[in-house]
Order: structure tokens, then C-alpha cells, then sequence
């Protein structure tokens, strides 16, 4: 899990966290994963941060960051180096945003995502819960999005993480 190849070109194929590059990393086909196109009704979405859903006021649906462990959790919020410089900036309100379904993504694996209170040490496959701002380890209040595809020893709060979205939120709404 851990040796992951982006490409075989790179200098540095193997996946790692760098708030320069886009959240999404590697999809099991070679394809880019399934996109939607959002309005953001706050100034603090941040590329990697999970987000739910909400009525716009016009019709249609804007996201909001995830309240806690939210079971609404939607998606992962992708980088756009046209609109911010990098994953610690935060889209302004109204802007249109790039998200990334949990719904039709199983298996994409995901870097820059926050991982949350984490504990001493993780091993790949631990099992991750949509939290506010981004992942925690799951502990059965929240709903399971992924899996952790890298060790951390010893981590401390809000590191970024490379995940592996679930096989099993592959499901029609």
C-alpha cells in the first residue's frame, strides 16, 4: 500500500502529500475520477476538506465544510491552481469549485487530505470517518469514506494524509 506509483515518469512517482498538487492522485482505470462542479456559500473551503451538500438559495446545491462527524459527508474538495495558489488556501464564497464524489470514485486514492486527532501510530488500511475539515480514524460515529494507504508514527493533529476512497459507497443514490 505504501509504494504507490503516480507514474512512472516523474522524478518522485511514488504519491505524497504537496499542497501544490491536486488532491486527487491515482484512479484504479488510469482515468481522472468523477468531477462535480459546486458553488462554495462560505470563505473557508479548502482544497482536501470533505464537504456536504445544501439547498442553494437559487435552486440547485452549494457545499459547506462538514459539521463533525456529519454522516451528510458528499465529497472531497479538488485543487485549482486557476482559482488558489495551493491546498492552505481557502476558495471565496460563490466560487465554483471542483469536488470529488464519494459516490462513483471507489478505489481513487486522494492526497492532502487532514487527518484529525490521530492515534500514536497508524498502519495502511485503517479505516477513516468523514470529520470536520477532513478525516478522523473511525470510531463508529461517523460515515467510513476511505482507507489509509500510508504508516504514521507518532503523527500529530491536522497531518495530511494519502487515502484510498471505499468500495463500498459505489452505490446509486
Amino acid at each position: 500500500m505504501v509504494t504507490l506509483r503516480e507514474s512512472n515518469a516523474e522524478a518522485n512517482p511514488f504519491i505524497a502529500c504537496d499542497n501544490a498538487r491536486s488532491v486527487w492522485a491515482k484512479h484504479p482505470t488510469g482515468a481522472p475520477p468523477r468531477y462535480d462542479w459546486k458553488l462554495t456559500t462560505t470563505a473557508n473551503i479548502k482544497a482536501g476538506m470533505i464537504v456536504k451538500l445544501v439547498a442553494g438559495a437559487t435552486g440547485g446545491y452549494s457545499i459547506v465544510e462538514l459539521a463533525g462527524t456529519d454522516r451528510d459527508a458528499w465529497g472531497f474538495v479538488e485543487f485549482d491552481p486557476k482559482q488558489i495558489a495551493d491546498c492552505t488556501v481557502a476558495y471565496a464564497s460563490g466560487d465554483l469549485v471542483p469536488v470529488i464524489p464519494l459516490q462513483g470514485n471507489a478505489g481513487v486514492i486522494l492526497r492532502n487530505i487532514i487527518l484529525l486527532n490521530p492515534a500514536a501510530a497508524l498502519n495502511p488500511g485503517t479505516d477513516l470517518q468523514a470529520d470536520a475539515v477532513g478525516v478522523s480514524v473511525q470510531d463508529g460515529t461517523g460515515l467510513v469514506v476511505g482507507k489509509l494507504e500510508n504508516y504514521l508514527t507518532n503523527p500529530a493533529a491536522n497531518t495530511t494524509i494519502v487515502m484510498k476512497l471505499g468500495a463500498y459507497l459505489d452505490f446509486a443514490v
